[in-house]
């Protein structure tokens, strides 16, 4: 019981979560890798999480499966884009959002996590600051620069 009370304080203080100031940071220093991999996944549409170790396509989330959905150089190169762009967990598509994972915290079922998105029609939970997002399960958008967003989404 008192591991689930740990757990439960350093999810909700945010321990782990890149502080809005360095995501701010990050994707001015790495707004072209970043956009790289936007163009990347929008290519590979029919892959909908790209991650450093494993890939969904949109009719099969079983892992392992040997069909990833593209070529293992390009997953190679999608892994290197990532490590310089600071991208820890990859990326996922969304109902037409782009979602790259800088930094989570917490456990598989209930958790945390911060990087950027892009969307491509205004969300609908749109706060000045990542501080600001509600504590309750879903996702929460600060405008970054067009259609480029800082988000949080809790489970």
């Amino acid at each position: 019981m008192r591991l689930l009370v740990v757990l439960g304080v350093l999810l909700l203080s945010g321990c782990g979560l890149s502080s809005e100031h360095t995501l701010r940071q990050n994707f001015a220093a790495h707004e072209s890798e970043i956009q790289q991999i936007l163009r990347m996944q929008q290519h590979d549409s029919n892959v909908v999480r790209v991650a450093p170790s494993f890939t969904r396509l949109k009719d099969n989330w079983a892992w392992p499966r040997k069909d990833i959905g593209f070529s293992e150089q390009r997953w190679n190169e999608y892994r290197k884009l990532f490590k310089d762009a600071g991208i820890t967990d990859g990326t996922q598509v969304d109902e037409g959002t782009t979602f790259l994972f800088v930094s989570s915290a917490g456990l598989g079922i209930a958790g945390s996590s911060r990087g950027y998105a892009h969307v491509l029609s205004e969300p609908s939970v749109v706060v000045s600051a990542l501080s600001k997002c509600p504590r309750k399960n879903g996702v929460c958008f600060v405008p970054l620069r067009g259609d480029w967003y800082l988000f949080q989404w809790v489970t």
